[in-house]
């Protein structure tokens, strides 16, 4: 009884501060991934970046999402955007893991034009983490808290 009653507090201050804990959220992982760029000097990967993308949307989403008259377009915006960061940061967990293809690695053979442009172009591979907590690649931080996110809030919908 304590327990239902504790969780349905927490899912009511999750649904009316979404929007809040994704601004912050977003903050948080934008201010973190460029400290770790600029500070530490820890190079991304393509992936990486895209990452920060759905991260910047999510932040913008977010502002949007404050606007009264906006609010219900930007919580929709937010999920799938949330939904966008989910799919890349487990397609980059995939590669890192050498589940799928590293689409930043360097050919070793060279034999047209576009694998010479690639080799010019080459930046870190996608599938070595670049930075790493407690042994787990921040991808995967970053997929179990948007998964969290989304599963919270569609499951806020229906109780």
């Amino acid at each position: 009884m304590v327990l239902t009653l504790r969780l349905k507090y927490s899912i009511r201050f999750f649904k009316d501060h979404f929007v809040i804990l994704s601004l912050l959220l977003s903050t948080f992982v934008l201010f973190f991934s460029f400290s770790a760029e600029y500070v530490w000097h820890v190079k991304p990967c393509k992936i990486c970046k895209l990452e920060r993308l759905s991260y910047i949307i999510i932040f913008v989403f977010s502002s949007i999402a404050f606007i009264p008259s906006c609010k219900r377009i930007g919580i929709i915006l937010l999920k799938v955007a949330f939904l966008f960061s989910a799919v890349m940061s487990l397609y980059h967990l995939l590669v890192v893991g050498g589940v799928l293809s590293d689409p930043c690695a360097v050919p070793t053979n060279i034999v047209s034009i576009n694998d010479f442009s690639r080799l010019l172009e080459a930046s870190l591979p996608c599938s070595v983490a670049g930075l790493k907590i407690f042994t787990v690649p921040i991808s995967a931080y970053s997929f179990i808290t948007t998964l969290l996110i989304l599963g919270v809030s569609q499951w806020e919908n229906n109780i």
